[in-house]
């Protein structure tokens, strides 16, 4: 018994020894009160690849810097981007002098694209030239420059397909008008003309005035026109007088 309580007494004095000997270790582990630094993101290497949205089923991610985005729509579906006109080039200079032609033409889905003379919404003003394609519901007035082979639309409208004259130009020295037929698109008894006179260089609307008659002609800066003719048959008479 004696001898137990001696081993326990020296195993006592032998684990205080050691508590006392790792006590100054035990001590230096905690919380560091100086600043924590923390490490800088890694930067990416030269090989890294920026690697596109995938294409949803909506249609592929766009990439083209000349289609705008709209803001995101909160559906399941993504949101389609909006185009918008693109103007490619400066307004036009033509040297006084020029000679150009001008032509109706009726756009469709096979037709060349052209470049278009764009205007603001007052359509005054030459902001410049844009490639536009025109769907099958659209017409207009295409200038040509032979001595430059320059071709543009100037002047464009929305009709029915089946019209195939309701606009047209006409020059009178160097003015250059826009006939609206509005005749060909509704009714045969509908005589009703639009006319504007445009600026040949910039496609600007300078005037335009409406014109209800049988026919109409220009002279210098006036439109003559006549109106329909109406006949009255007198009283028992059988005569007729307009």
């Amino acid at each position: 018994m004696e001898k137990r309580v001696l081993w326990l007494l020296i195993g006592l004095v032998i684990g205080v020894a050691a508590f006392w000997y790792a006590l100054p270790e035990l001590k230096s582990i905690g919380v560091d009160e100086g600043p924590v630094i923390i490490p800088a993101a890694q930067e990416p290497s030269g090989e890294a690849e920026v690697l596109s949205q995938p294409a949803s089923e909506s249609g592929p991610a766009v990439e083209d810097s000349s289609v705008s985005v709209g803001d995101a729509v909160p559906t399941g579906e993504a949101a389609q981007p909006a185009a918008t006109v693109a103007i490619t080039e400066s307004p036009e200079k033509i040297p006084s002098g020029t000679v150009a032609l001008f032509y109706r033409a009726s756009f469709g889905s096979d037709t060349q694209n052209l470049k278009t003379v764009v205007t603001d919404a007052r359509g005054r003003g030459n902001l410049g030239i844009a490639d536009i394609s025109w769907d099958s519901g659209s017409k207009g007035i295409v200038r040509y420059i032979p001595e430059t082979g320059q071709t543009d639309v100037i002047k464009t409208i929305r009709s029915t397909s089946y019209s195939k004259s309701s606009i047209y130009p006409v020059t009178v020295g160097d003015r250059l008008y826009a006939i609206r037929d509005w005749g060909s698109e509704w009714t045969v008894d509908n005589q009703r003309f639009t006319v504007e006179e445009l600026d040949p260089h910039t496609g600007a609307t300078l005037s335009s005035t409406d014109v209800t008659g049988e026919w109409f002609t220009f002279l210098n800066d006036q439109v003559f026109f006549q109106s329909a003719i109406t006949q009255d048959f007198g009283p028992g008479s059988g005569a007729a007088a307009s």
